[in-house]
């Protein structure tokens, strides 16, 4: 009798599985309410569906949400839920439409998130539905197979700026409130579907096509926004023109929001980043949004408009939208770092291959390397192997055809034949089956531009010693110098003292490339007293990087001149997660005779960078020096504990590596101890297992 019941319900659970297949889901109308406070959303949707074949069911994805019917006399349904699905049942005949109306309340566990700002307690509210599930928070569908148009109105409270996919339509404030309503016209899958609200600070620029490129930052960033924004309708610009298709969607907002899972997410029309890559014009240099405001843009071609049917060609996203940014950068940045790019590609592709970790590019939940990097390297191969304009062909036909449709790495490849008349059975089998990355091919590929070979030769000279080398490397570092090149020959040099490496340094320091500067910096840690000088200049450069590997240098090798370099890099806080400034601050501690009066207040500075206000990449860092001078308070502890449950995964694991290490200590497991009864019933659990451990 129990195998029976296991049976039937096997047998339910694939029917309600397959009922889908007969609907076409056309449109989703929701008039939301979300209560930032109670961390919840609630309002009613309504949901147009054509019946392709008839049925008697029709679900939703629904995660562990209160669900209730609309009041409506005349529904010729009944709905029904689960903790993880929305049935609506009865007879619905082929080719009819019908309206499902339903009242739904979530408090969502992931996909939704609710950020602490340093301003609020809340300060920001954001989604993420691909890997994350939007039914977390919104009735939809998680296969990406079916499209809709959403039109979303939400309320939320009027400190609060509403971004959602579409184009504002209306705002209307009530009592504290304003409700943002947002529509479409072009259908999406429902991963794409997403919210973000925070105090924002706003730009409008416009493409060169009449497109409106809305640009949003957290207020406290408003100074940032050109730099951090910059190159963006180039971008756009570049886009349309190279893929020769109109960009797809009436209108393109972007937003930076606090600790956000991923480098940046390609919601339909409204890209959601990291604030990391909130920059200054410093900042800019080393570390900018150039390359994820590309990607996801991209996107909104290659993922958004044309969308792969199954994560077995997820490489139609990932590698379109990496080759496509890239040849974005190469417009920007110049040919050499286009080729530079492709080459570490290859370099860590090969590098995976050889250790026998190579996947191909189509399997299913293949990693971000072989998406991401090997899908690019296909296409830049197969770009060269039918011709540039061929490829721009095939590739405008293919978005053309499958617009607002789902695909399969088949349908591109057609349309590629069709245009370049050509076999693609072997680039099939190299490229797309089979598991070893094809690096033959790649640096067949790579060698016909003019910046790698001489790269290549320089490469190959590691291990030779300097005697022997030295002019090679000064014919490299002879003004001008190309950044790459010259790069890799100061790397050469070791830390040698000799003479010939000193004049190698001296050439290196007066090539005005601040790339240059900067890997003199990364890579001479024991500095001769010949060089201090030029090195001490480092110090000057306009590269928060250059400057925090030069005081780290020079505060070890020169302690007579420690109050000297710490005075001179006093004011500045470097990268969006301070860690220029914490360097100061931990070298300042270590430092007995610099302002030993400010000590104290120093070191609550540092301490106080853990608090779940700051962002994750700042309190990581913090947590890191407070490691290093091997002094944690109270609440350094505690924030730590409550770090282990943070949503960001890598975060968590971070934190909850830290903490067993210091339990490792006696002394730190004794204060730890001390703390139990001050924390929540989780962390308390938490702690006392790995304690029990």
């Amino acid at each position: 009798m129990r195998a029976l019941f296991f049976l039937v319900l096997l047998v339910s659970i694939n029917a309600f599985a397959q009922s889908n297949l007969h609907v076409d889901f056309i449109q989703a109308d929701a008039d939301l309410s979300l209560s930032v406070s109670e961390k919840s959303i609630s309002g009613d949707v309504i949901y147009q569906v054509e019946i392709l074949q008839r049925t008697d069911t029709v679900y939703l994805d629904a995660i562990d949400m209160n669900i209730k019917p609309c009041e409506d006399e005349q529904a010729n349904y009944s709905v029904s839920s689960s903790n993880k699905k929305i049935f609506f049942t009865g007879d619905f005949q082929k080719g009819k439409t019908y309206s499902f109306c339903i009242n739904y309340e979530a408090t969502p566990q992931q996909a939704m998130y609710f950020v602490p700002t340093t301003s609020k307690k809340i300060g920001q509210v954001w989604t993420q539905g691909q890997g994350k599930y939007t039914s977390h928070w919104f009735p939809s569908l998680d296969d990406q197979n079916q499209k809709m148009i959403f039109n979303l109105a939400i309320e939320a409270p009027s400190d609060y700026y509403v971004l959602s996919n579409g184009v504002l339509q209306n705002k209307a404030e009530s009592n504290e409130r304003i409700k943002w309503t947002y529509t479409m016209k072009k259908p999406m899958s429902s991963y794409l579907l997403a919210l973000a609200l925070g105090d924002f600070t706003s730009q409008e620029i416009e493409s060169s096509s009449g497109i409106p490129i809305q640009l949003f930052l957290d207020k406290k960033y408003e100074t940032n926004m050109e730099p951090t924004y910059r190159h963006t309708k180039e971008i756009f610009d570049f886009l349309e023109e190279e893929i020769g298709v109109a960009y797809p969607w009436e209108d393109f907002k972007q937003v930076a929001v606090k600790d956000f899972l991923y480098a940046g997410m390609e919601n339909t029309g409204l890209t959601i980043f990291s604030e990391q890559f909130v920059t200054d014009s410093v900042g800019f240099k080393d570390l900018n949004y150039l390359n994820v405001n590309a990607h996801e843009l991209a996107h909104q071609w290659f993922g958004n408009m044309v969308t792969a049917t199954k994560s077995e060609h997820h490489w139609l996203h990932e590698g379109f939208a990496t080759y496509y940014a890239l040849l974005a950068e190469r417009e920007i940045l110049g040919e050499e770092y286009f080729y530079f790019q492709l080459y570490q590609w290859a370099e860590a592709l090969k590098a995976e291959s050889d250790k026998g970790k190579g996947e191909a590019l189509l399997k299913s939940n293949a990693s971000s390397l072989t998406y991401y990097q090997k899908g690019a390297w296909a296409l830049h191969i197969l770009r060269e192997k039918v011709g540039p304009s061929n490829f721009k062909e095939a590739v405008k036909n293919y978005l053309e055809k499958y617009a607002y449709k789902n695909v399969e790495t088949e349908d591109f490849l057609i349309e590629v034949e069709e245009v370049s008349k050509m076999d693609l059975i072997d680039f099939r089998l190299d490229w797309l089956r089979q598991v070893a990355f094809p690096a033959d091919q790649a640096l067949k590929s790579l060698r016909k531009s003019v910046f790698i070979p001489p790269l290549l030769e320089l490469i190959s000279l590691r291990e030779t010693d300097l005697l022997t080398k030295k002019d090679h490397l000064s014919k490299f570092m002879t003004y001008p110098v190309d950044d790459f090149h010259a790069s890799e020959a100061v790397s050469q040099l070791q830390n040698l003292d000799s003479p010939e490496a000193i004049r190698l340094y001296m050439k290196a320091f007066a090539s005005k490339s601040w790339r240059v500067r900067q890997s003199i910096a990364k890579t001479l840690n024991t500095i001769p007293n010949k060089l201090l000088e030029s090195y001490e200049g480092l110090l000057e450069d306009e590269s928060y990087l250059t400057k925090e590997n030069a005081l780290l240098h020079l505060w070890g090798n020169v302690p007579s001149k420690r109050s000297v370099y710490l005075e001179k890099i006093k004011g500045d806080f470097g990268f969006y997660d301070k860690e220029l400034r914490m360097l100061w601050l931990m070298l300042t501690l270590a430092t007995q005779d610099f302002e030993p009066e400010n000590t104290t207040s120093y070191f609550r500075e540092l301490s106080g960078y853990t608090k779940k206000t700051y962002p994750v990449e700042v309190r990581e860092n913090a947590f890191n020096y407070l490691y290093q001078l091997d002094t944690f308070t109270p609440d350094n502890y505690k924030d730590l504990i409550s770090s282990c449950f943070h949503y960001k995964w890598a975060y968590a694991k971070f934190s909850r590596a830290l903490l067993e290490e210091l339990l490792k200590d006696r002394t730190h497991e004794l204060n730890i101890s001390e703390l139990k009864n001050e924390l929540l019933t989780k962390e308390k659990e938490y702690l006392s297992n790995l304690m029990k451990d």
